[in-house]
Formats: structure tokens, C-alpha cells, sequence
């Protein structure tokens, strides 16, 4: 999560001799977020399916 903000003075840098770095972190900061979104949501959300759809299994050997 820190990752991003790090990135941002770079991101708002105008000199012209930053120009291509500006351009990567851009592309870096932003695919961190998506992985972070990704990694928060999607993998939570995948393991609550998967849970509850082995629920059953789990109360019949434990018996």
C-alpha cells in the first residue's frame, strides 16, 4: 500500500529530463494498486466461496 505514495513525487515530477521515469512509475504505481485491489477483494472473496462450499465435507469426517 505504501508503494504508491512512495511513487507519487516522481509521478509529478516536470522536469523534461524525467519524463521516461514518469512514465514508469505511472505504470508501476498503478499496477500495484490493481494488484493490491486484486489481492484484498478477489482472493477474500474466492476463499469465503470456497469455504462455504466445503463446509459440508468438514462436519462429516469429523465425526
Amino acid at each position: 500500500m505504501t508503494t504508491f505514495p512512495g511513487f507519487t513525487p516522481l509521478i509529478l515530477e516536470r522536469a523534461i529530463q524525467a519524463q521516461f521515469p514518469v512514465l514508469f512509475a505511472a505504470s508501476l504505481g498503478v499496477g500495484v494498486m490493481i494488484k493490491t485491489a486484486i489481492l484484498m477483494l478477489l482472493i477474500r472473496a474466492l476463499m469465503a466461496i470456497y469455504l462455504s462450499a466445503n463446509s459440508g465435507r468438514g462436519a462429516a469426517t469429523a465425526r
